[in-house]
């Protein structure tokens, strides 16, 4: 996901086997977890509408949302691809 900071994208993961949505920021800042908040609630919406539309059968409203837990922070802005390869790797995550 993106938003208004130049240059920096977060990852959401939508975690179907154990009902969570997960938030990896390398750059999290508390003057912007409010809004990337917001940002993942109108993804969740828009993949709810997608899953109805398909008959899907998944209620991505009653997952629970929150920041993953301990990851690893970045110093600059150009290291977050990588940083979200290794974070997903190391979870044993499949992209």
């Amino acid at each position: 996901m993106h938003d208004d900071c130049p240059g920096h994208w977060y990852l959401c993961i939508i975690d179907f086997k154990h009902f969570d949505i997960q938030i990896l920021d390398s750059l999290r800042s508390k003057s912007r977890d409010e809004f990337r908040f917001k940002s993942v609630k109108i993804m969740v919406e828009f993949c709810q509408t997608f899953f109805k539309l398909y008959d899907i059968g998944k209620d991505v409203f009653q997952f629970s949302i929150d920041w993953a837990p301990s990851i690893p922070t970045q110093d600059n802005g150009g290291t977050v691809e990588c940083m979200s390869l290794d974070i997903c790797r190391d979870s044993k995550m499949v992209i």
